[in-house]
């Protein structure tokens, strides 16, 4: 009979989107080796997918950079100099990097490829302290189920937050004036504590405004959620743009996929291909024109 110290571990990465929508951090599964597992969809503009693959120096950090795992072995992508090629594009792929064994009690961790500028698959301080022994629910869009007034409550508590960043940054620099170095490093936690509840709440955010469906019925809430989320950024129009430019993508593959319909067989599907198109459409024009 095992000991129960040999069962292996597995975390979830409960919002599943930890860097942003191409690549993505599914789950650890912690035992005689650390098994990661990643979600990639290639970015819209590879018309044919494109190709991946991954560097042989690729290593796991913690510890604050004291400990280094190198990668020992892979599935589902090759190791560079050789590239696995999809053959479509939008498609969906799961690869796994394998490591040397790592205790399930690490807090947080650094993936990195590369530590330099390029398309590198790299993930800087996750938090699996936030990570759950429960999958997260994957199979359908993520509703946004809070009144009006939870909202606005939601609102005043990122500004609460974006407020305490500030004071916090103050203290710190005042204790690093006075030679205080002992509650620096309170502050410091203090900080990263903040900070970690601000991407906690951006990433929610996101995750809603990005999954729910551009119709008439939705368009109050995403524009709260809107309003939310320019709090996290300096230039409102920024984010506009941008996120019309991500939504104006899904436009185009939704209508690749409608011109790939049968005009006969499929009349239904492009009714409903249709649909998506015209609040596609409708929600932009909405969000360039608010007030």
């Amino acid at each position: 009979m095992k000991n129960s110290k040999d069962k292996s571990v597995t975390i979830y990465n409960p919002h599943f989107i930890d860097f942003g929508e191409t690549i993505r951090v599914n789950k650890i599964e912690f035992g005689e080796q650390t098994r990661i597992a990643f979600y990639y969809k290639p970015p819209s503009y590879y018309h044919q997918g494109g190709w991946i693959q991954i560097d042989q120096d690729t290593y796991i950090t913690y510890d604050n950079g004291k400990t280094k795992l190198k990668l020992i072995a892979t599935d589902g992508i090759p190791i560079a100099p050789e590239k696995h090629y999809f053959t479509e594009a939008n498609c969906e792929h799961i690869f796994w990097l394998i490591f040397p064994k790592m205790s399930p009690k690490v807090k947080t961790i650094d993936i990195i490829e590369r530590n330099e500028p390029g398309s590198y698959f790299n993930f800087f301080q996750l938090d699996l302290t936030r990570w759950s022994p429960n999958p997260p629910r994957i199979d359908g869009p993520v509703i946004c189920e809070l009144s009006a007034a939870e909202r606005n409550a939601l609102h005043k508590k990122v500004l609460e937050l974006k407020i305490k960043r500030i004071t916090i940054k103050e203290t710190k620099q005042e204790c690093i004036d006075n030679q205080t170095y002992e509650k620096a490093v309170e502050v410091r936690d203090q900080e990263r504590q903040n900070e970690s509840e601000l991407m906690e709440m951006k990433n929610l955010l996101l995750e809603w405004y990005g999954s729910m469906e551009r119709t008439p019925d939705n368009y109050k809430t995403l524009k709260d959620i809107h309003t939310i989320l320019c709090e996290f950024l300096i230039d409102n129009d920024q984010f506009n743009e941008n996120y019309i430019l991500e939504v104006k993508a899904e436009r185009s593959k939704i209508v690749n996929r409608l011109l790939r319909c049968h005009p006969e067989r499929d009349i239904e599907k492009i009714l409903e291909l249709h649909k998506k198109v015209n609040a596609i459409d409708n929600f932009c024009t909405r969000l360039l024109s608010r007030s």
